[in-house]
């Protein structure tokens, strides 16, 4: 996708648009091709209602239980016990989310960043949300950010709506 043909073909059609376009700073949102669908998941649970660095804090823990491992594993985490993730500062509800994201990602439920290439926006929200802890607004983030899908507008997004 071209962004600077989107950003002027905007512009043409919708003042207020060409307005907020000219003041934005420019990005580029490309579908990153080392994105582990379970890893990228478990962080986003960690990471709600957190502020970031709570969030990152907790975040830093839970890896450390996996020392060797560049990518958190399904596996390794339904292994490890409860209390051992809830030391890391995971609430009992997050705990429970990640074990769920774990077995549904083995039992294909979850499926691959490969396979979800191959799909539309709304199979892949429709797959995600079965997982405890995933909702609309986590998955439309994993289309936006890790696969690279620009069309994605998270309409429930409460800066979105505040911001509109």
């Amino acid at each position: 996708m071209n962004h600077e043909d989107a950003h002027l073909h905007l512009s043409r059609i919708d003042q207020r648009l060409a307005s907020l376009i000219a003041r934005s700073r420019r990005y580029e949102i490309e579908p990153n091709p080392k994105v582990r669908t379970f890893d990228s998941l478990a962080e986003s649970i960690a990471y709600q209602q957190l502020n970031g660095k709570a969030a990152a804090t907790i975040w830093g823990r839970v890896r450390a239980i996996f020392p060797k491992r560049k990518f958190l594993e399904p596996q390794a985490v339904l292994k490890t016990p409860d209390e051992t993730l809830r030391a890391a500062g995971l609430s009992r509800s997050k705990v429970a989310a990640l074990k769920d994201l774990a077995a549904k990602t083995i039992d294909g439920t979850v499926p691959t960043a490969r396979a979800m290439a191959r799909m539309t926006d709304d199979e892949i929200v429709e797959r995600l949300v079965q997982v405890r802890g995933i909702g609309r607004w986590t998955v439309e983030m994993l289309l936006l950010f890790d696969l690279g899908r620009p069309d994605v507008w998270p309409v429930h997004d409460y800066g979105v709506r505040k911001g509109f």
